[in-house]
């Protein structure tokens, strides 16, 4: 549970430590991610009880077992999705790279029909995708 919640984007160092057992949600102004800040005042990107991960360093890589995923930095990035038939859960993916991030499935695997799907940089788009247990659909 957040014992405080800023909707509009504030920076990170403008928000106070939450209290114990709880997190203080917020937007950071500095890249559009909402995040949390626990009582020690770390900051991470915010999912309830889901696996995140981040890459500014790759200029490719493969989802495993993230719910979400962000890619930042300057590097045109390629995310390529796990198996369709076997991951079935939602995927989240944000670009806050001044690259295009391009997001393909494996084996032939399409998004919406597609080959791949391209975010591009320096837009801040997203996309949420989901499997129905052989291809990716845009949800």
């Amino acid at each position: 549970m957040s014992s405080y919640i800023v909707q509009t984007a504030v920076a990170a160092s403008s928000v106070p430590n939450a209290a114990a057992g709880k997190v203080n949600i917020f937007v950071d102004i500095a890249d559009g991610i909402t995040k949390s800040k626990d009582s020690a005042g770390t900051v991470v990107p915010f999912r309830p009880s889901a696996n995140v991960s981040n890459s500014s360093s790759l200029s490719t890589y493969t989802i495993t077992d993230e719910d979400f995923f962000r890619g930042f930095g300057a590097l045109a990035q390629v995310v390529t999705l796990p198996d369709a038939t076997s991951n079935t859960k939602e995927r989240n993916i944000k670009n806050t790279s001044s690259g295009d991030m391009t997001i393909t499935g494996i084996s032939g695997q399409t998004i919406d029909g597609n080959a791949n799907l391209v975010l591009r940089g320096g837009k801040k788009q997203s996309v949420t995708l989901r499997s129905e247990g052989g291809l990716w659909w845009i949800v």
